[in-house]
């Protein structure tokens, strides 16, 4: 069936969706795309084992997170409420906001998380049971090829990222990773696509009170301090495994999986070891409020 005549829930009726999981939540998670919600329904039940989660709540986008605004009723609040969302450049752009159990990821977004060597090469086990793993794994050299994906897409986001910086007004970020990429082997950003558009960043620059100080952008102090910075800060784990996701094809005959099941399958083979921190700091959020241990 074509997803596109599939009804949706307006932005409203997300945002109320909870008030008939009161019983079944411990906590109520807030995220924010709706495409999104089978991931983090994964992650979470990940995160916190020992919590009844039947259902999270996608609310739209980012901005739907942050306005959102509980109706808590006098008294206890039960379940508590959780507003996760995406790191994206927010930090750096200075644009984070502060509030009452709001998170944000501490990397640029969810699918970072999912760029495990041993997650991803469970992929391939899992479409191809008969090959070794051992043999996988060295022929797939993941963890070399990760570095080496995160280096090529870093220019390109240090791009994005001026163009947000200094408000440029040219599509950056929602541009899709396959846009930059060769034609054949889909999996290398092509360095002419990648100059073409460092070309539109300088002419948009140009028109702007900056132009002098972008002549080459990525030589802009703010803007190379990125090039030292952990990639999966400043680099959309989106994009990254957009990448991983052609070179595993490339290599391997996975059959007709879509990428979108590629990130739900690499999605259940996580470790979530690079996300305790941050269920760390929500448990200690929550601790008034969480029921005793089961």
């Amino acid at each position: 069936m074509d997803e596109t005549f599939l009804p949706k829930r307006s932005k409203d009726a997300l945002a109320v969706l909870d008030i008939f999981y009161d019983e079944f939540n411990d906590v109520h998670f807030f995220v924010e795309e709706e495409d999104q919600e089978n991931l983090y329904e994964i992650i979470l039940r990940g995160m916190f084992p020992d919590l009844k989660i039947a259902r999270i709540f996608p609310l739209g986008g980012k901005q739907a997170v942050l306005d959102h605004q509980p109706q808590i009723a006098t008294g206890k609040a039960t379940p508590r409420s959780i507003y996760l969302v995406d790191k994206d450049f927010d930090d750096l752009l200075g644009t984070k906001v502060q509030k009452p159990m709001l998170f944000y990821l501490n990397r640029y977004c969810v699918e970072n998380y999912f760029a495990e060597p041993d997650a991803l090469l469970e992929v391939v086990v899992e479409s191809l049971p008969k090959l070794k793993r051992s043999d996988i794994a060295a022929n797939l050299d993941l963890p070399t090829k990760i570095v080496e994906f995160m280096d090529s897409l870093r220019p390109l986001f240090q791009l994005f990222y001026c163009v947000q910086r200094f408000d440029l007004g040219i599509k950056n970020c929602s541009l899709p990773a396959e846009r930059f990429c060769r034609a054949t082997h889909r999996w290398l950003i092509d360095p002419a696509t990648r100059a073409d558009y460092h070309a539109k960043v300088v002419l948009a620059a140009s028109q702007t009170k900056d132009a002098a100080a972008l002549v080459d952008p990525l030589t802009h102090p703010d803007i190379s301090a990125l090039a030292q910075a952990d990639p999966h800060t400043v680099i959309s784990g989106k994009h990254l495994c957009t990448l991983i996701f052609h070179y595993l094809k490339s290599k391997y005959n996975l059959g007709s999986i879509t990428f979108d099941s590629f990130l739900f399958r690499v999605c259940k083979n996580t470790s979530m070891q690079a996300l305790k921190s941050l269920a760390t700091e929500i448990r200690l959020a929550l601790a008034p409020s969480l029921p005793a241990t089961r």
